[in-house]
């Protein structure tokens, strides 16, 4: 389960960004249709990697990201739920562009 490397990177990602002195409530990341992550197995890997650290119990929000892809006869980009998707042109040929995104968004934190 590939889940379990990404959550470790993106303890790490917290660990460097969040404030000094601050409680992290919330986790919010993004992930591209390549990288093929399972929400709920990301959520699981989450807590078991954060269990015993001090971002023990921040809510992990996993946004997983729709296909762009590129019409091969108008060119076209379009967003879309399946790579297979055709461009509204009717062309049933159409390219991924990007779709390999792996990124934290943002944290939500208490004060002190």
């Amino acid at each position: 389960m590939h889940e379990f490397s990404i959550a470790t990177a993106l303890l790490e990602l917290v660990k460097q960004h969040a404030p000094a002195g601050t409680t992290v409530r919330k986790v919010v990341m993004e992930a591209g249709p390549l990288q093929s992550v399972d929400p709920q197995a990301m959520e699981w890997a989450w807590q078991a990697v954060s269990e015993g650290t001090m971002y023990a119990g921040a809510e992990l929000e996993v946004r997983v990201l729709p296909w762009r892809l590129r019409c091969r006869d108008c060119g076209r980009e379009h967003v879309a739920d399946d790579m297979l998707s055709p461009c509204p042109c009717g062309c049933q040929v159409c390219h991924p562009t990007g779709g390999d995104e792996l990124r934290l968004v943002s944290l939500t934190v208490d004060e002190p």
